[in-house]
């Protein structure tokens, strides 16, 4: 008979031996090692030494804070990322996990994480030209009520999997810039570092995703786009 449990914590079967404090999740009924891109059930709260263990998993949905395994040095104040064996890192590209309040000195160090949502899932209209922030990442920008060519700047800071999404809304040019720190590939080509793509018609959209090089990748997106000369 299934049941429901009202703590932080709730018991499973592991699979193996598996190291507190990192992230788990369910693989074919029994605990193991998350993955990059896994959420995860939540991390364990004591060491498993073979198969048929029973231990507890501090859930995702615990209050509070959790204690988390780093695979290299985060620094206080980090955005913490999912990484490999149920570790973290600040390297962009995995599942989100939150933000780090005590700093790992590297790899198997415990820091402290306050779990919470992928920053982000906003819409902005520019009616003038601005640089984006990391902070502004899956986010939508328009160019609603310009005028004139709007240009938006990319963030110099971007981690592998930062994502943007500009959609034009008015009939101006919508201009994208790498900036200095990189170039866009679109139309086929890496295109020159620090040249903006533009698009100008009401419904177009580019999608742009960071490579972890101060590249950008562009797709999915809808539109004729021309690459500054």
């Amino acid at each position: 008979m299934s049941g429901h449990v009202e703590t932080p914590t709730r018991t499973f079967t592991a699979g193996g031996a598996l190291a507190a404090d990192r992230r788990v999740v369910l693989s074919s009924g029994v605990l193991a090692y998350a993955g990059i891109n896994d959420v995860g059930l939540g991390t364990l709260e004591v060491d498993t030494f073979a198969s048929g263990d029973v231990a507890a998993v501090r859930l995702n949905n615990a209050q509070g804070t959790q204690r988390f395994v780093a695979l290299a040095a985060i620094s206080i104040g980090a955005d913490v990322y999912g990484a490999a064996n149920g570790k973290v890192n600040d390297v962009g590209g995995g599942a989100y996990i939150g933000v780090a309040l005590s700093a790992a000195s590297g790899d198997g160090a415990v820091l402290e994480v306050l779990r919470q949502n992928e920053p982000g899932g906003n819409i902005t209209h520019h009616a003038g030209d601005a640089t984006l922030t990391r902070s502004q990442r899956n986010s939508v920008h328009t160019n609603l009520g310009a005028g004139a060519a709007v240009t938006l700047t990319l963030p110099q800071d971007a981690v592998a999997g930062d994502r943007f999404y500009f959609n034009a809304m008015a009939a101006q040019e919508l201009r994208v810039d790498p900036g200095a720190a990189g170039a866009i590939y679109i139309s086929g080509a890496k295109q020159t570092d620090n040249k903006y793509v533009s698009f100008d018609d009401e419904a177009e959209h580019l999608t742009l995703t960071a490579d972890g090089n101060g590249d950008w990748v562009a797709g999915p997106s809808t539109g004729t786009f021309t690459v500054e000369g």
